[in-house]
């Protein structure tokens, strides 16, 4: 598989035009049939403008054209792409967990000195400390809430990313 990236381009035909060979009578003809094989593997072409910069783009196989010198360079195996992609997911997650389980054991080491003797000898002492310690428990108590519904939220988006990543070596023809 070969791939390469968008890089601004306003019209479907400039992409089509920088990718492969379009010369002679027929221009006009290959032109088109060079746009409608991008737009089959990389069906997001279809509006530009949400396109960004920089995104990867399937440069696909289009009997009779040759692809140009800088779409021709850019020869990727799919696997080798897939088990990237893979790869950085996997990274994403182990990251996202690892940031929810530091913010969980935050907010429960809050909640536990709550309850610790030293804590409470220093409330005695001093009566403006529960009115503030129960502001902090509340707090701490709602931050707990916000990592476990953040939490749901990264695994629902982590499902969705695996059932996009599986489509997209389907569309591509492999997986």
């Amino acid at each position: 598989m070969r791939l390469t990236t968008y890089q601004g381009e306003r019209q479907l035909s400039d992409l089509a035009r920088r990718l492969f060979e379009i010369k002679g009578s027929k221009a006009k003809e290959l032109t088109k049939e060079a746009e409608a094989a991008l737009l089959r593997a990389n069906p997001f072409l279809k509006d530009l403008k949400h396109v960004p910069e920089g995104t990867l783009l399937v440069v696909p196989d289009v009997p009779g054209m040759s692809r140009s010198e800088e779409a021709s360079g850019l020869d990727l195996g799919i696997a080798q792409v897939a088990g990237e992609l893979r790869r950085v997911r996997e990274a994403a997650q182990q990251a996202m967990e690892g940031g929810m389980a530091d913010l969980m054991q935050q907010a429960k080491t809050t909640l536990d000195l709550q309850k610790s003797p030293e804590l409470k000898k220093l409330v005695e002492r001093d009566r403006t400390i529960p009115e503030q310690l129960t502001k902090i428990g509340t707090e701490a108590k709602r931050e707990l809430e916000e990592v476990k519904t953040l939490s749901g939220s990264h695994t629902k988006s982590l499902a969705q990313l695996d059932k996009d990543l599986n489509e997209f070596l389907k569309h591509v023809g492999t997986d």
